[in-house]
């Protein structure tokens, strides 16, 4: 399998959600960070924040909570969903995980998603999410702003 190391844009109409969460232990000081943009790559909205110490799963699952709010907030119908953490991409996929712990987010992050008219998940790796990587682990630091 090839590595896509650029992000790369959804098809026109729809808007693309990069996600990561980070936490500097496990668990320890942690972060969220989302990107949103649309096919032209103009950014829609993006977020960077600090969240109480926690596993990087827990920090992921939070990061995709906290961007999937946002995207509803703005209307947005057609999202591809895209981040470096494979649980999180087969657990939407699935609307489950065998974790209790994120159980419970990814309840709310499926119910986000049965208000979405269009929507896709996709697994990419971490050099095609760097902005959304970058703004976590500066959230877990709490170096931004």
């Amino acid at each position: 399998m090839r590595k896509t190391a650029i992000w790369s844009p959804p098809k026109p109409g729809w808007i693309k959600l990069n996600f990561d969460g980070a936490s500097r232990g496990n668990p320890s000081p942690s972060g969220i960070g989302y990107v949103i943009k649309y096919h032209t790559g103009a950014i829609l909205g993006k977020m960077a924040k600090s969240i109480p110490p926690d596993t990087n799963n827990i920090a992921e699952f939070k990061a995709l909570q906290f961007g999937l709010r946002d995207c509803i907030n703005h209307g947005f119908n057609n999202i591809l969903v895209e981040g470096d953490s494979k649980i999180a991409i087969n657990a939407i996929k699935r609307k489950n995980t065998p974790n209790w712990r994120l159980q419970g987010i990814l309840e709310s992050i499926v119910a986000s998603l049965d208000r979405i008219e269009n929507y896709e998940a996709k697994h990419i790796y971490r050099e095609a999410n760097s902005e959304a990587d970058v703004l976590s682990k500066l959230a877990a630091q709490r170096s931004y702003l």
